[in-house]
């Protein structure tokens, strides 16, 4: 018990890095969506300072003594204290206007900021390493333990660490797991900042106690020389060598580094093991960072379903992650291997078949750890959307603690232990069954856009599971913990075992997520019917079970065969070693001084510095709160409720805190606008004490300061903001009647007004009056001001997204979002009576003679009402198909003529209607991605050709649009594209342009993907990268934009629609009602700051056609301004802002100028000339 508590420092250290470790390698790919793609990813700074780390402790506790250990372990300590207040610091500065929730503002933070998390990553490991070292060391004394209990049960010395150690381990990690799902991640870096303080200040405080402080010298301080435990005779041997071999090795570097290794009780076999590979990945790793600056980028493509999919990897990124699955490989295997070697070879002559032999054995170990890893990755998987992993975790390891507790009651009993092993592996078997079960059994594929699709499952989220799973795993991780910490080890080969055993937790935690959304398994994926699907979930099963068997078969070799077979009948070799010798040189140890006194000098100054640490790291902590998380506040009621201002381009989670202390007190909010635009903001509403019941509110109109005209409050309107996913993230827009806010969290309104076309420019003032709780009140001041220009309502972009909809009030709502839809349907009639009664029906197939009638009346009345609306472009869909599954139907030549003859009549209506330039027919979907069997791509690819040629043919003045990049190998169809449409990562800026540059017109679109560093729509996007895309247009100066559906309710994952996050799921029809969303919000707002770019853009053209009007210079200045604003916001391919407020800026920036502008030049009539798009076929 006194080494225990004595080494209390070490066991907190080791379960806190091993917990931290776990924890930030869950982290390093969660969500998958925003960690897949590696375009500017710096996540693999952690991957490279850990590796560099393992490297450095390995040296570290190869060549110093024991106190030079004992003094480093806390310096790395307070460094990694230091290095948390950078990152705590980084973090605030970068989440300062990114209220996002938890999994989103992590997500983007640790994407961008790896160095600096990587180095505190770094100094973590090298402390724990360090640390797990010492109690490795003090706890496998040979002097205080025989070999013989290297081969029995686990000794008491090694029970209580063990529990101590996994218990806080998992301890600690439950508790940061909870701390970011439930409070904040600031909030966890500040607590372990709180904890890592007061473990350093233990560890000095506990030196002023005489007896500690006479351990610590006799330990660290006063100890061995050598010490080689059960290979001591062998070390001794070679160190007696006869005078011939001395004068041969005593100039050589391997002897003196040999020297060097025994004097600080390092076993110099153990060493070069591990050195060597270390040595190499060292070289692998400075090659890695010496290259990183150039950018170099890994092109690779795989097979997707019936397609191909490409992925382009930074090559850092790959050599990163290669780098530390190398280091954590060869310390694997060495250890393995050291310790069987250590085990066996007294029971074996040295021959090159008993090294085989041992060889093999320590595969099998190997084996029996890797199973494990696999099997607890397999299990967490069935929680892949992360929403609940830290939940689901935190449950499994909580029932894991019991686990852990079961192993210290039976250590000491190895049958009784053996056959808990046994149970445990079955009942891990039984917990895979009972998930497949509760997975097919429950599933769910709704297409109801009513509710929230999770998880339906009963089995899943019961504690019946988290009990099978967690005890279990608890067990299985105590035996193989204390197996590879407490035997067959006097402490010399601790850096060995401690640089896999560090390691461990961090890469575990890193393949859980990507590894599970590879797969498809209930827990990802809603499961179907289908009986390919079926068969897979089997296959999934019977892979779980083999693992867990094939961990069975590992432990019955290594623990039951090997100690029956081997151990309890050895091959004694003579002159080999004794049993119960400790193996000691002569000379191996020194006196020890008793009641050496403390230093209390140097404790004095290490007290005060790490006080300081603690102040200065404090108050640097504080005042990067208070300057970052700051928000105008409108209405501070103590006890009672503060109201604070947000703009609409972020996202506030229900528990975002600003601080108060320091945020102004505005007394108005202000907005600046043109005429005809919409605006937005959102107040926050944060109950401190009492509930706040019945609140209401009302909006009086805004009256201009000078003139008598007002804007009415009927261009106002007050909504609330609803939560999805487990009410996490704020999606859904509501019409406010009346709300209680009864809980203490914080409630978003978003108020948004739209100034009329005709209004006065000048400043405006309007309130908003909430009422509550009986007559309470308070008023919202609000001064708007108008500039001197007009949003047209011509649309200058071409942006459509799907679907089509007979609906008014979905089309009214795209009308108000300056959205273009697909149009209308063309819809083929059964009959030709048919085609005369029911209106929606447009066109009849005369199948004898393979003619076409139609009835426009219906269809026309749509598009023009449409069009009268704004509408600049709209698709002709044929009413049949023209592939089977995604292959032409060119050699059937019915087909092909019932096309040809569709395409020329609707080509000959569009005509007499002056609608062929807004039209277009849009072509089989991604056929450049998803190539049909049997055909190669270039065979494909020319039966696409065909088809477009005798489209073409038909109908020369009906544009084709592509969803496909002009690439090289589709040079041949480019004679009948008109429209390219490709997704925005496949972006080619010298093809793009060379297109462009030739009439041809240019769109891209977005979908499921690109997801991040790309900016999309997505829930898991920063909400203003929905915005950014707009800017991202006007950038590469195409001329549309395109998204495949707007309300898509379809659950093809658990969560929000087709991937579980939004995609194609901008508007909420429930009960009746449509609602819109904050992201569809952003494409209106997006489209306005387009406006804006195109007005700017205009005049500046105008000016320079009309000499005189303005300076040469003056017209310059602004050019380059402009410039400047656009690239400050969005950049080539990936690149945008990090901070909203540099939108907000380059925006505000580009209405003064237009505003300074409107006086000189006719704005509103240059931005309502007569557009349309670029390119007429035909002409």
């Amino acid at each position: 018990m006194t080494k225990l508590k004595y080494s209390l420092y070490e066991i907190v250290t080791v379960s806190l890095g091993l917990a931290l470790l776990g924890f930030f390698g869950t982290l390093s790919f969660l969500p998958m969506e925003i960690h897949m793609m590696g375009e500017g990813h710096t996540i693999y700074w952690m991957f490279i300072f850990l590796s560099f780390s393992l490297i450095t402790s390995f040296l570290l506790l190869s060549f110093l003594k024991q106190k030079y250990r004992f003094i480093i372990t806390r310096i790395f300590d307070v460094a990694a204290i230091i290095c948390l207040i950078f990152v705590i610091h980084a973090f605030l500065t970068f989440t300062q206007d990114l209220f996002e929730p938890w999994l989103v503002q992590v997500g983007w933070f640790l994407r961008y900021n790896g160095f600096i998390v990587g180095l505190f990553m770094g100094l973590v490991t090298i402390k724990t390493t360090m640390s797990l070292s010492t109690i490795i060391s003090n706890f496998n004394d040979s002097e205080a333990k025989s070999s013989s209990e290297n081969i029995k049960g686990d000794s008491e010395n090694s029970k209580l660490p063990t529990m101590l150690i996994l218990l806080l381990s998992f301890g600690f990690y439950i508790f940061a797991m909870l701390f970011y799902r439930y409070v904040s991640f600031f909030m966890l870096l500040t607590s372990i900042f709180i904890i890592e303080i007061g473990l350093i200040l233990f560890s000095i405080m506990f030196l002023m106690n005489e007896n500690y402080y006479n351990f610590v010298n006799s330990k660290f301080f006063d100890s061995p020389v050598l010490n080689l435990g059960e290979n001591a005779i062998e070390a001794e041997s070679k160190i007696t060598k006869s005078e011939s071999t001395k004068k041969l090795t005593n100039g050589g570097i391997i002897s003196k580094i040999n020297s060097k290794l025994m004097m600080v009780g390092t076993h110099p076999k153990e060493f070069w093991l591990l050195f060597i590979p270390l040595v190499l990945f060292l070289v692998f790793g400075i090659v890695t960072i010496i290259l990183a600056p150039l950018d170099i980028i890994i092109h690779i493509a795989f097979p997707y379903e019936v397609g191909t999919m490409e992925y382009d990897m930074p090559l850092i990124q790959m050599f990163s992650i290669i780098m530390i699955i190398l280091v954590f490989g060869s310390a694997l295997f060495a250890m393995y291997g050291g310790r069987m070697y250590r085990r066996l070879i007294k029971y074996y002559k040295r021959k090159r078949s008993s090294f085989l032999k041992i060889f093999s054995f320590s595969l099998i170990d190997v084996l029996r750890f890797i199973g494990l890893f696999l099997v607890i990755s397999q299990i967490v998987y069935f929680f892949e959307y992360p929403i609940y992993l830290p939940e689901i975790i935190s449950y499994f390891l909580f029932c894991g603690m019991i686990g852990v507790g079961i192993y210290f009651l039976v250590a000491s009993r190895p049958i009784i232990k053996k056959g808990l092993y046994a149970t445990a592996i079955s009942l891990l078997i039984l917990n895979f069954y009972l998930i497949f079960k509760d997975g097919l059994a429950n599933k769910v594929n709704s297409f109801s856009g009513e509710f929230d699709i999770l998880f339906p499952f009963k089995f899943l989220h019961s504690w019946g599971n988290f009990l099978l799973v967690g005890i279990p795993i608890g067990f299985i991780l105590s035996e193989l913990f204390s197996d590879l910490v407490f035997k067959h080890t006097d402490g010399t080969d601790s850096m060995i075992r401690t640089a896999a055993i560090t390691a461990t937790p961090f890469l575990l935690g890193m393949i859980l997520v990507p590894g599970n959304f590879l797969l498809n398994n209930p827990g990802g994926d809603p499961p179907l019917s289908d009986q390919t699907f079926f068969m897979f979930y089997l296959y999934c099963i019977a892979l779980s079970i083999v693992l867990l068997v094939g961990l069975a078969f590992n432990y019955l070799v290594t623990e039951i065969l090997i100690p029956i077979f081997i151990e309890k009948k050895p091959k004694w070799k003579k002159n080999i070693i004794k049993k119960n010798n400790p193996g000691k040189l002569s000379n191996a140890r020194k006196k020890i001084r008793r009641k050496a006194s403390p230093k209390k000098k140097v404790i004095g100054l290490s007290l005060t510095a790490l006080v300081v640490v603690a102040f200065v790291g404090s108050f640097s902590i504080y005042y990067s709160f208070s300057q970052t998380y700051q928000r105008p506040i409108l209405v501070h009621n103590p006890g009672n409720y503060l109201i604070w201002l947000q703009n609409s381009t972020e996202r506030v989670t229900k528990d975002t805190t600003i601080c108060t202390s320091t945020s102004p007190h505005i007394d108005a909010v202000e907005l600046f606008m043109a005429k005809n635009e919409y605006a937005a903001f959102q107040l926050v509403w944060r109950p401190l004490g009492g509930s706040i019941n019945s609140l209401t509110y009302q909006i009086n109109d805004f009256e201009h300061q000078v003139s008598p005209y007002n804007i009415s409050a009927d261009n106002c309107s007050l909504r609330y903001i609803d939560f999805i996913l487990e009410e996490e993230f704020p999606d859904i827009l509501r019409p406010l009647t009346s709300l209680d806010l009864d809980k203490q969290e914080n409630y978003v309104f978003w108020f948004d007004i739209r100034t009329p076309y005709d209004a006065v420019e000048g400043d405006y003032e309007g309130r908003l009056n909430f009422t509550f709780n009986g007559g309470q009140e308070e008023i919202i001041t609000i001064r708007l001001h108008v500039w001197n220009f007009t949003i047209p309502n011509m649309r200058h972009l071409r942006t459509n997204i799907g679907s089509r909809s007979d609906d008014f009030d979905i089309i009214d709502n795209y009308i108000d979002h300056r959205m273009n839809d697909y149009g209308a349907l063309i819809r083929a009639a059964p009959t030709l009576s048919d085609l005369n009664t029911t209106e929606t029906y447009t066109c009849w197939l005369n199948t004898s003679s393979d003619t076409w009638t139609f009835n426009w009346t219906w269809w026309d009345s749509m598009v023009e009402y449409k069009l009268n609306h704004g509408m600049n472009g709209f698709s002709v869909p044929y009413p049949l198909r023209i592939e089977d599954r995604r292959d032409p139907y060119i050699e059937n030549a019915t087909r092909m003529l019932w096309l040809k003859n569709w395409l020329a009549d609707v080509e000959g209506h569009l005509d007499d209607k002056n609608w062929l330039n807004y039209s277009y027919y849009y072509f089989i979907d991604e056929f450049s991605i998803f190539i049909p069997a049997p055909y190669t791509r270039q065979e494909y690819f020319n039966r696409c050709r065909i088809l477009l040629s005798e489209m073409k043919n038909a109908s020369p003045n009906i544009k084709i649009m592509t969803t496909t990049p002009p690439s090289e190998e589709l040079e041949l169809l480019r004679d009948y594209i008109d429209i390219y449409c490709p997704i925005s990562n496949d972006r080619d800026k010298a093809r793009w342009d060379e297109r462009m540059e030739v009439d041809t017109e240019f769109w891209f679109y977005t979908c499921v993907g690109p997801t991040a560093p790309w900016p999309n729509s997505m829930i898991y996007d920063r909400l203003y990268a929905t915005r950014v895309l707009l800017w991202q247009v006007w950038l590469y100066k195409v001329h549309g934009y395109l998204f495949w559906h707007s309300y898509m309710y379809y659950h093809g994952k658990y969560g929000i629609a087709f991937n579980g996050y939004g995609d194609g799921w901008f508007l909420y029809k429930q009960g009746g009602q449509l609602y819109d969303s904050l992201r569809w919000e952003m494409y209106l707002e997006g489209q306005e700051d387009y406006e804006y770019l195109w007005l700017l853009n205009a005049t500046l053209q105008y000016l320079e056609e009309n000499p005189g009007i303005i300076s040469a210079g003056e017209l310059n200045n602004y050019k380059a301004e402009f410039d400047a604003i656009v690239s400050s916001i969005v950049g080539e391919r990936w690149v945008y802002c990090d901070h909203v407020s540099t939108l907000y800026s380059g925006r505000d920036r580009i209405g003064a100028i237009l505003n300074n502008l409107g006086s000189v030049v006719n704005i509103t009539a240059l931005g309502e000339a007569q557009w349309f798009p670029p390119y007429k076929p035909g002409t």
